[in-house]
């Protein structure tokens, strides 16, 4: 109806705008994650902190199902931040697992990257 030109300029300008709005929106989403490791968590937690750039918690526990020692890693990373640490982790320990929480309202000093 308007011609070829207007129709490639309409399909960059619906790829572009949608790959900026979902870009943004997805990147607000927070997500609070456990991980449960066996071995050391220090490759874990330097990742999170030097290629994140993000804080953690972690402690030391004891595993219910045979008494092994287990280290538990608790952080707030946004979902593409969670993308990149569940790429690593599954080079580092396949033994490892996580429970995440997507959509968590965060409050204080969490810096949100766009």
């Amino acid at each position: 109806m308007y011609g070829l030109e207007t129709m490639i300029y309409s399909i960059i300008y619906t790829a572009c705008d949608s790959l900026l709005i979902d870009k943004m929106h997805e990147q607000n989403i927070c997500s609070t994650t456990f991980i449960f490791c066996k071995k050391n968590p220090k490759r874990v937690n330097d990742y999170i902190k030097n290629e994140l750039k993000r804080d953690f918690t972690y402690w030391d526990a004891k595993g219910g199902f045979d008494d092994s020692r287990t280290y538990i890693i608790y952080t707030a990373l946004t979902k593409y931040e969670l993308i990149n640490l569940e790429r690593y982790l599954k080079k580092y320990d396949d033994h490892m697992f996580m429970i995440k929480s997507m959509g968590v309202g965060i409050k204080g000093e969490f810096e949100k990257k766009f």
